[in-house]
């Protein structure tokens, strides 16, 4: 990031925009999770960095590098397709007007191998396993296009757009989000070949998120890869906006306004991200529940666990750091079997225990019967079973708004919550509650 805008701006923008990505509170958040969107960034970036370079050189070896790692970046995941814009522009602005569109063409199809190569080092399970990797990705392009939830749940009732408007204010905060507006109005406004290069990737791939990307598979981590242009835009924007008195006070003044404007901006994002580093050097939930459940249900008993729940070791999946052994069902989150819903089945099914997240019960059903089907199973709960732990990540008497990305790790109202984790709530099943 510091070396493209170095080439196309200069080095204060440079540091700044590496100073606003660097306290982006979901860039840091991301960063923490085994996924590959913090490397597709990292690779993003640098593909625009190489066609920046090549359109200012036309040095051909640099338009070869950024098609491998262009491949490469949609290899990990088919929506980075926009970066293949970026690549385009970059050779097509090198060499427009100046030759034909045969010979463009042409050029263009020589890199074609490039990107075939790159597509299979960051995807190679398209020639190691073609079937199962066809199969998941038609599997993943069928849930971005339905509009009816993902696998029967509404994570959010917020349009596409406005669910990614909200996750930009969360990771840089308001103040610095309308920065962004403004530098991207400067980037325009500035009308030279390196903005339309600059510009093509984000434009293209947030686009495609809210074209592509149903209601229902909207998530905070599709963000990531247009996280450094934002930062980009936004230290764009800070500088503009303090050049702006450059005529009225003298440069020295102008820029020790620039650093307080600037600390000033990074003031939310950083304490987003010292609450979330808070919160991740505190004991989990399931972790805690865990341990009582170890101390407190004898070894071998039948327990069946929702999805997010503590990690019990079982005679099919052994957790570390385990003291005992359970006969553990996992409960299939996606089913819209109404048998899940009555303590009937668990009773049947001989469960001694029975153990609720919060992470699965406080989602919604697309299916408003299922919906309430669910929501008086577990109202009856304390009727018909006995709680016998409950284990809350807050202590006050409010529980926190649900928002379905704390699923992966704590993202809004963090000063509400003493320790990360979903409610686990333990039930004691028994055939004379439950007849």
């Amino acid at each position: 990031l510091y070396q493209l805008v170095r080439r196309t701006h200069n080095n204060k923008v440079a540091v700044i925009s590496c100073f606003f990505l660097g306290v982006n509170f979901l860039d840091v958040r991301q960063a923490h999770f085994s996924e590959p969107y913090s490397l597709i960034s990292l690779i993003v970036i640098a593909t625009t960095f190489l066609s920046v370079y090549y359109y200012q050189s036309g040095k051909p070896r640099l338009l070869v590098f950024a098609s491998i790692l262009c491949g490469v970046a949609i290899g990990q995941r088919i929506t980075a397709l926009p970066l293949g814009l970026t690549l385009f522009l970059g050779l097509l602005l090198r060499n427009w007007p100046n030759r034909s569109s045969r010979s463009l063409i042409k050029n263009l199809f020589t890199l074609v191998p490039f990107i075939i190569i790159g597509y299979i080092v960051g995807a190679p399970g398209i020639l190691l396993n073609t079937k199962n990797f066809l199969h998941g990705l038609f599997g993943q392009a069928f849930l971005a296009s339905t509009t009816t939830g993902f696998w029967g749940y509404q994570f959010t009732d917020l349009p596409t757009g406005k669910f990614y408007t909200y996750l930009v204010e969360i990771a840089f905060g308001l103040p610095l989000t309308l920065f962004i507006i403004l530098g991207i109005v400067f980037v325009i406004k500035r009308h030279s070949r390196e903005s339309f290069i600059l510009l093509s990737f984000p434009f293209f791939y947030i686009l495609e998120l809210n074209v592509v990307s149903g209601q229902s598979s909207a998530f905070a981590r599709y963000l990531v890869p247009a996280f450094p242009f934002m930062a980009l835009f936004a230290a764009i924007g800070v500088t503009q906006f303090s050049e702006l008195f450059i005529q009225r006070f003298k440069p020295k003044i102008v820029e020790i306004f620039l650093i307080i404007l600037v600390v000033f901006l990074s003031v939310f994002p950083l304490h987003q991200i010292i609450l979330l580093d808070r919160l991740w050097s505190k004991k989990d939930t399931r972790t805690i529940a865990k341990e009582w459940i170890e101390s407190n249900i004898p070894n071998s008993s039948k327990i069946a666990t929702q999805w997010y729940g503590p990690p019990l070791a079982s005679f099919t999946d052994s957790e570390p750091y385990s003291e005992r052994v359970y006969d553990v069902t996992v409960l299939d989150p996606f089913t819209n079997d109404p048998n899940l819903y009555t303590i009937g089945y668990y009773v049947r099914n001989h469960d001694e225990y029975l153990i609720l997240s919060s992470f699965i019960y406080d989602l919604q059903r697309v299916n408003q019967s299922e919906n309430a089907m669910r929501e008086e199973f577990y109202s009856s709960l304390n009727q018909k079973a006995q709680l016998i732990a409950e284990f809350k990540p807050y202590s006050g008497k409010i529980e926190p708004p649900f928002f379905f990305e704390q699923m992966w790790g704590p993202i809004t109202d963090l000063q509400s919550f003493d320790r990360p984790g979903p409610t686990i709530k333990i039930y004691r099943i028994s055939d004379a509650i439950a007849n």
